[in-house]
């Protein structure tokens, strides 16, 4: 975190990370949101996020940062999540 203040001029950092909807869907943790100018979503499984955030006070709090002026942007995963569309594969288990 101290080479991202450094490089880039960043004042402050804050992680958010749950699999839990009620905590994505808590005050608590969205607060950083509500003054944040620039978001990163880190990859990994695009499902994982979706599962976690869609339809809960990050997502709501995401989109008023862009309102804001801000910028969200993501590797991998994280770059995908930002899609207005998502593709799911269920595999099916021959019975």
């Amino acid at each position: 975190m101290e080479g991202l203040k450094h490089v880039f001029g960043i004042q402050n950092v804050s992680v958010l990370d749950t699999k839990d909807r009620a905590k994505a869907n808590s005050a608590e943790f969205v607060a950083p949101l509500k003054e944040a100018t620039f978001v990163f979503i880190d990859g990994g499984r695009q499902w994982r996020l979706a599962d976690a955030y869609l339809g809960t006070r990050v997502e709501r709090e995401l989109r008023n940062v862009l309102k804001r002026g801000g910028v969200i942007a993501g590797s991998s995963a994280g770059a995908s999540i930002l899609a207005s569309y998502l593709v799911r594969v269920i595999q099916r288990v021959p019975m």
